[in-house]
């Protein structure tokens, strides 16, 4: 018959946590257990599954290429501030902003007269040189369910 538990793991108070470790230390936690039994709660506590980091390379320091691409395809929200020196790294931002249609106008003078012409050409809506030179008063939020904003930051 399986032992029942009452277990609550708290986090609280860890400094230097990830939810990568944290998931992997539950995952083993739990695989190693038999929680079977009715009646038997395990609650997580104190988990903390925010990170802030300076620049994208510093996730890549931490967390290795393939983690730190990982941790930021998985995030929900992300907010890209003033700072942001990598030039592959604005160039990104940049392209998941997307871009817009721009209307071009062009005039011709000739002997007989003068004719104009409008065409439609796609440009990028935040160039990786305006990721790169953002006030500190605005910034770009990426959240998952809606269209990339431009913000206001408020001191």
């Amino acid at each position: 018959m399986a032992t029942r538990f009452n277990l609550v793991i708290d986090f609280a108070g860890v400094q230097v946590m990830n939810i990568s470790f944290a998931d992997e230390f539950l995952g083993k936690f739990l695989a190693s257990h038999d929680f079977s039994a009715k009646g038997t709660t395990v609650k997580i506590a104190g988990l903390n599954a925010d990170n802030h980091l300076q620049s994208y390379a510093q996730g890549e320091r931490v967390w290795g290429k393939a983690g730190m691409k990982e941790l930021w395809g998985a995030a929900t929200v992300k907010l890209i501030g003033s700072g942001a020196d990598d030039a592959d790294f604005a160039e990104d931002i940049s392209r998941i902003v997307g871009e817009h249609d721009v209307d071009v106008l062009s005039y011709s003078r000739g002997q007989g007269g003068g004719s104009s012409s409008t065409s439609t050409r796609r440009e990028r809506i935040l160039p990786a040189a305006a990721v790169r030179a953002l006030p500190k008063s605005q910034a770009v939020l990426l959240a998952t369910g809606i269209k990339p904003a431009m913000i206001r930051l408020l001191p």
